[in-house]
């Protein structure tokens, strides 16, 4: 059988560096394959290259050989990382994903009827009303099906997925790999991911590990993933973390019976149905849940930035008084805003890209805590120590850094003005293994430390088991409390 994908001695340099060498392997149709490895090991370079996406600036070596000589556009679907950062907020979700349909020379009667077919192939169950919705109006989650969606929509051959389910909850990781599971079996198409998730790996039939972009091992994937002598691997069952348990849970913040509408062409949506929490210092709470049952909603009602239809957010300050947080008018808000800080989903979205490292972790110092810049400098370099950056990256543009640097970047903003309430929504999304639990073990550092009230919404198990000291599921509106263990 002649391979749908050949791979032979391939590499990739740069003008000052050779970033990716000596990657051969195949795959025939209907294979898969998960390349994993650490942030900066060549995961997404080898993806490029093999899309045909290498910038003008890189150069290919060795060879890419396809069965099908096609343009390449024609063949290979690409589900990239950063959702937000691919789809125009100005058109639906509808036009979006129709959208290659047009380069094809697919009449345009027939547009509507194969978005609506990927939609649904991508996992979407009400995908006629998902189109004629918005990017903001959708969960990361469902943002990151409706790039799926545009890949699918071309019927290529095969499937290249960055990171494909680093914005999905449990369940619905589970059900986009069942998805890839069928379209390979049922259609033979062929998938490949670069990922930090296990789950990915272990659904994929083979696995490629990369080191410094070089391959270290690659086999069935049965095999690679029971090999603990590989850091990654071993990186992946670690399980626990030592904590300093607080003397007092004093009560920081806490949501009492918070019901929240939203209205959408016409409809009226009930988001939150009653949900009620409370948040201590010094101890950390893990919110879960499906994709779009309101996680990122409550959040926004917690810290503030929109107001409940009724119940109440009650915030108590560090003299014990108590303040009706969703009920203040911003002008008197304002100067307990130092008091909360936030890591949102998506770390570039969340960082000006015009503002240098020092200058966004100085910014919310100057204008929230009125340190002099001096001061603020001198803050800004001790996080950055704190969370393990090099000096160098002071000067650098957020586009300039990878995924986890720019994960701890949004953490150390968030922490510089020292909060009593941190908020992470899946602050380790774009994180490898190794990062995750690095970055895992320097929230807990801080958490015992600096005795903050944490909430922490994610969807990746083993970041709950690691840091959380409970556990609440918000479904159908509502938070109830998990066990512990979620494994």
């Amino acid at each position: 059988m002649t391979p749908v994908l050949q791979l032979n001695d391939v590499g990739v340099a740069r003008a000052d560096a050779t970033v990716l060498r000596g990657v051969s392997l195949q795959l025939d149709q209907g294979q898969s394959l998960a390349i994993v490895g650490c942030s900066g090991a060549g995961k997404s370079t080898l993806l490029r290259a093999i899309a045909d996406l290498l910038d003008p600036a890189e150069t290919l070596m060795g060879s890419v050989i396809r069965a099908d000589t096609r343009p390449s556009w024609q063949v290979i679907g690409v589900v990239f990382q950063e959702p937000l950062a691919s789809l125009d907020p100005l058109w639906t979700i509808g036009r979006l994903v129709a959208e290659p349909l047009r380069s094809l020379g697919v009449p345009r009667a027939q547009w509507h009827a194969r978005s609506v077919r990927a939609l649904e192939a991508s996992g979407f169950a009400n995908a006629e009303h998902i189109a004629h919705l918005h990017p903001h109006e959708l969960s990361g989650g469902m943002r990151q099906r409706v790039l799926l969606a545009v890949a699918l929509v071309r019927e290529p051959k095969i499937l290249v997925l960055d990171e494909p389910t680093s914005a999905l909850d449990a369940q619905a990781a589970s059900g986009l790999l069942d998805d890839l599971e069928r379209l390979r079996r049922d259609q033979g198409l062929t998938w490949i991911a670069a990922t930090h998730a296990f789950a990915v790996a272990q659904a994929a039939q083979r696995v490629l590990v990369l080191e410094d972009g070089r391959p270290v091992s690659v086999g069935a994937s049965v095999d690679v993933l029971a090999d603990r002598s590989l850091p990654l691997v071993e990186a992946w069952h670690a399980r626990t973390l030592p904590r300093t348990p607080p003397e007092t849970s004093t009560l920081v913040l806490e949501a009492l019976d918070v019901h929240l509408q939203h209205e959408s062409h016409g409809r009226r949506l009930q988001v939150l149905r009653g949900a009620s929490l409370q948040l201590y210092a010094g101890r950390i709470t893990a919110l879960v849940g499906a994709s779009g049952c309101g996680k990122t909603s409550l959040v926004r009602v917690l810290l503030g930035l929109q107001s409940p239809s009724s119940g109440a957010v009650l915030y108590r300050d560090e003299h014990g008084v108590r303040h009706e947080w969703s009920r203040m008018r911003e002008a008197d808000r304002r100067p307990l805003r130092r008091a909360f800080g936030a890591v949102f989903q998506d770390p570039r979205g969340s960082l000006d890209p015009r503002q240098y490292v020092l200058e966004s972790i100085c910014e919310p110092m100057i204008v929230l805590d009125n340190l002099s810049v001096q001061a603020a400098l001198t803050r800004a370099l001790d996080l950055l120590r704190a969370v393990g950056l090099k000096p160098v990256l002071q000067s650098h543009l957020p586009h300039e850094m990878s995924g986890g640097e720019r994960a701890r970047i949004a953490l150390c903003r968030a922490v510089a003005i020292q909060p009593r309430v941190l908020v992470l929504d899946e602050p380790t999304a774009a994180l490898d293994p190794l990062a995750r639990y690095e970055f895992a073990r320097l929230v807990r550092r801080l958490v015992d430390e600096r005795g903050m009230a944490l909430l922490l919404v994610a969807h990746d198990p083993a970041l709950v088991e690691l840091l959380a000291d409970e556990i609440l599921e918000l479904k159908d509106g509502r938070c109830r409390p998990l066990p512990l263990s979620l494994s």
